[in-house]
């Protein structure tokens, strides 16, 4: 009973014809031989011209990435040329500023100076006017010391009913030429 469950039931009959069968005379060998040949050569044109589409397809890509890189390329150095000229207008502007700065301090530490200067010229004129002359005589050589005599203005100053009042150098020279008639030792 098995036997009759593995064997099929009708055999197919066998194919009675051959996979293969030679030519049969010399010229049907030469012209299957060509046919093979251009059969060949042709699927060999097919293929190589599948590998050019796809190469040259390829190569466009490359291409248009290419020209895309190129054109970001070329935004950044316009970008970076335009930040460069405003980089030499900032430095130029702070070089600027700089020189503005220390001339103001420079302005600043002379304006000082000059109100020093008269605020020493009022010490010494009220010590002056008070009778002490030992101290008054003290503070001029400190005054000499200090080099304060060129802050003083040369200039006579204006006052509100229109007439001038001697200008603070000269006020301190008579000063000094009257507590000292010799010269300052």
């Amino acid at each position: 009973m098995t036997d009759f469950i593995h064997e099929p039931k009708n055999k197919p009959e066998k194919d009675t014809k051959p996979a293969y069968e030679p030519p049969k005379s010399e010229k049907e060998r030469v012209k299957r031989v060509y046919l093979y040949s251009v059969i060949l050569f042709t699927a060999a044109l097919v293929l190589m011209l599948w590998s050019f589409l796809a190469n040259n397809r390829s190569n466009e890509q490359l291409r248009d990435a290419l020209k895309n890189n190129t054109d970001v390329l070329q935004g950044s150095i316009a970008e970076n040329a335009a930040q460069e000229k405003q980089i030499a207008i900032l430095d130029a502007r702070i070089f600027d500023l700089e020189l503005r700065l220390e001339e103001a301090q420079e302005k600043q530490i002379d304006t000082l100076a000059a109100l020093t200067a008269l605020d020493w010229l009022r010490e010494i004129q009220s010590t002056a006017a008070a009778g002490d002359e030992d101290a008054a005589r003290e503070m001029i050589r400190a005054f000499e010391d200090n080099d304060l005599r060129e802050y003083l203005w040369a200039q006579p100053l204006h006052t509100f009913d229109g007439t001038d009042a001697a200008s603070p150098l000269a006020a301190y020279e008579a000063l000094v030429a009257e507590l000292f008639p010799e010269g300052i030792n």
